[in-house]
């Protein structure tokens, strides 16, 4: 391609990338670099952050990024033909908007202290390194009520405190099973947090 050609379309590119979503999407789009080398447009969303690099020697680079600055997302490619670019783009978009739109339920296990919750906790946060997931969960005592859930899952010693509970928070609550909880079995515990997300 001649340089004419190059830089009408590498403008044109930038261009449409710069109105890809609308007001409603709360995307803020911002050019964040602009020189000899490159063309960068970033999409600041409230969790993640969204790149696009356009190259000069026509290499185009996507990434999205989360509040800590790691990568959920990362590709590069070498522009063939403004099909392929679309083709592309509408992937990156789609990863994007998801991750933006996925929520993130906050779950939490209740024991008197916190303490015998915290070491279930763990090990369940250790199988959810290796997994997918909608959720956060956190252990808990009973002075840490007031912080924000979506459901409450009651150590065995708690049962019987069930129906005092109901009484202080407006989210559902689930009486742990006896067994799975003191063989401390984080895969079923996993799967009846799953089950339950599912009922909201």
């Amino acid at each position: 391609m001649n340089y004419f050609i190059e830089t009408t379309l590498f403008d044109y590119l930038f261009s449409y990338l710069l109105i890809q979503f609308s007001d409603e999407d709360s995307i803020h789009v911002a050019i964040t670099k602009n020189n000899k080398y490159c063309r960068r447009i970033t999409y600041d969303i409230t969790n993640i952050k969204g790149r696009i690099t356009l190259w000069y020697n026509g290499i185009i680079e996507e990434q999205i990024l989360d509040q800590n600055h790691n990568i959920l997302f990362y590709l590069h490619y070498q522009f063939k033909s403004y099909r392929h670019f679309l083709e592309m783009f509408k992937e990156y978009q789609y990863a994007l908007l998801k991750q933006y739109k996925s929520k993130k339920y906050q779950i939490g296990i209740l024991s008197h202290d916190g303490l015998s919750s915290s070491s279930f906790v763990s090990m369940i946060k250790e199988i959810l390194k290796y997994e997918e997931n909608t959720f956060i969960i956190t252990p808990l005592g009973l002075d840490d009520l007031s912080l924000p859930l979506d459901i409450l899952y009651l150590a065995p010693q708690l049962k019987l405190k069930h129906p005092v509970l109901l009484s202080q928070v407006s989210i559902p609550i689930y009486d742990i099973d006896p067994l799975i909880y003191g063989s401390k079995d984080a895969q079923k515990m996993i799967s009846i947090i799953k089950r339950d997300i599912n009922k909201l």
